[in-house]
């Protein structure tokens, strides 16, 4: 009974359910699962960090077959991925906040519509972007300069400028 449970659990891990690990091209290649084309099941979500050669983060969504369904980069290193329910739909939308060169902060918001995907939203910041994706009202806060007079300085994300989703876009709250 041992060796007949033992066979079981070896033939499952050897299938390949129990990593995603197959889908990287590079050993840096860093891996999400999520459902971006309202269809129940994941699909698998590769960035390729090509920033130091390229200037640029590359993410590539692919089917659980390895066929790429689309892409898109950023022109900058990506800080954090960040996949969100906008919508009734079980479709997640992609934000990618990423920082370029500069050191300024952008955040990109990418909806798959079709084989393409579609930018929805963009904005930037020198002061810092915050999100909250916990609900259908999603909250971006952005961070801005203030100047009094000569003087120049950041206000942070929390007392700067706050958007929300409004059902079809976002709206500036503040």
């Amino acid at each position: 009974m041992k060796i007949a449970c033992a066979v079981i659990i070896t033939v499952f891990l050897l299938s390949g359910c129990s990593s995603i690990d197959k889908y990287k091209d590079e050993p840096t290649d860093i891996l999400y699962q999520a459902d971006i084309n309202a269809d129940n099941a994941n699909e698998i979500i590769k960035v390729k960090d090509k920033f130091d050669t390229q200037s640029k983060t590359i993410i590539i969504a692919l089917k659980r077959n390895k066929m790429e369904i689309g892409s898109f980069s950023v022109p900058g290193r990506l800080k954090n991925l960040e996949f969100m329910q906008l919508d009734i739909s079980p479709r997640k939308h992609i934000s990618a906040h990423y920082r370029k060169r500069d050191d300024s902060e952008v955040l990109d918001i990418y909806s798959l519509k079709g084989d393409k995907f579609q930018k929805i939203f963009t904005i930037d910041s020198s002061c810092g972007i915050e999100t909250d994706y916990s609900s259908m009202l999603a909250r971006i806060k952005v961070g801005k300069f203030k100047c009094d007079g000569d003087i120049c300085s950041c206000i942070a994300p929390s007392g700067g400028e706050i958007w929300i989703w409004g059902g079809d876009r976002f709206l500036r709250e503040r």
